[in-house]
């Protein structure tokens, strides 16, 4: 059965110029955070897709002020969907197409500030023609449920990362915002994420801890769509953040890599969801490289949703062939 194979990170990548053109599978995470983020994160099967960054941070002497600047785009194309609203109003089926656009700058070693946005557009009988693209090109444009007019799905956000390096705790705090169905030329029915990491805590190198907390917007429609009714999927997964579009989560984690051959990983999560249910995780992770070519992984992890608890132990072993 061809659904039986699939090959997640496959393609072909030519650099020239400080520029990667890229064809293909790739996994990506658009995102400061460490548990997911909100728009695109390697939750979901990768996209296929042509991707075009640049491959060392960009400086120009004339915007020296913004310091280094990076940027990503890419147009590709989903999986096969159902329940596709065509304009005259009826259901069909197709692979929608996805662009997303990211730029990111660093005016201080201390500071980045991210710019980003995703569009679904097309798909069965959806236009898909270079008038549709434009206008999917356009941020925040004002055609908004009207299912013969607008052009698709798009959301957008920034994110932001403050680097705080001092003599008794360095330390980093960073945040994401985004939000769906632009009103206004602005994001709305915002969600964010807010996390701080704590760097060779108590001066031990190599030990780090990690706080994050995830805010859905409460109106459960983050990854929903009126033109797409399999939402902001991929082959059935959500594209963006794991934990789904609607409730709270909190994290933290106790990291410790004593040297470059190993590191462990203990940590907690709670959730809550729209419907009033909570889910706790805890976990601990191991990972142990053997030589150049091999290592070895180890998950243990347990979960309580409600009155129902399970868990699993997982080991795995990878040897490189060359």
């Amino acid at each position: 059965n061809e659904d039986d194979i699939f090959f997640r990170d496959t393609y072909m990548r030519y650099n020239a110029y400080n520029l990667n053109l890229t064809v293909g599978r790739q996994s990506l995470w658009w995102g400061p955070g460490s548990h997911g983020t909100l728009l695109l994160s390697n939750n979901a099967k990768p996209v296929d897709m042509i991707r075009l960054n640049n491959d060392k941070p960009l400086r120009f002497e004339s915007l020296s002020f913004l310091g280094n600047i990076d940027f990503d785009i890419l147009f590709g194309q989903l999986s096969k969907q159902i329940g596709i609203r065509n304009p005259d109003g009826s259901l069909g089926a197709g692979n929608p197409k996805i662009f997303a656009a990211q730029i990111s700058i660093a005016p201080t070693p201390y500071l980045e500030i991210g710019l980003y946005r995703t569009a679904i557009f097309g798909g069965a009988d959806r236009a898909e023609d270079p008038s549709t693209i434009w206008d999917v090109l356009l941020p925040f444009n004002d055609i908004e449920n009207i299912a013969s007019e607008e052009p698709g799905d798009q959301k957008g956000g920034f994110t932001v990362k403050i680097l705080l390096p001092n003599d008794v705790q360095p330390f980093s705090l960073y945040g994401e915002i985004s939000g769906e169905d632009e009103a206004n030329h602005l994001p709305s029915k915002n969600s964010y994420l807010v996390g701080l990491d704590l760097i060779d805590l108590a001066g031990i190198r190599g030990l780090n801890v990690n706080l994050e907390y995830l805010h859905m917007s409460k109106t459960n429609v983050w990854y929903r769509h009126h033109l797409y009714q399999e939402g902001y999927t991929n082959d059935g997964f959500i594209m963006g953040h794991a934990h789904g579009g609607t409730g709270e989560q909190g994290n933290i984690e106790l990291a410790y890599q004593p040297d470059m051959t190993s590191t462990y990983n203990v940590g907690f999560q709670r959730e809550t969801f729209k419907d009033d249910s909570l889910a706790t995780t805890m976990y601990f992770t191991a990972r142990y490289r053997l030589g150049e070519k091999s290592e070895i992984n180890t998950e243990l992890l347990g979960t309580s949703i409600d009155d129902d608890v399970h868990g699993f132990l997982k080991v795995n072993y990878t040897y490189l062939l060359w």
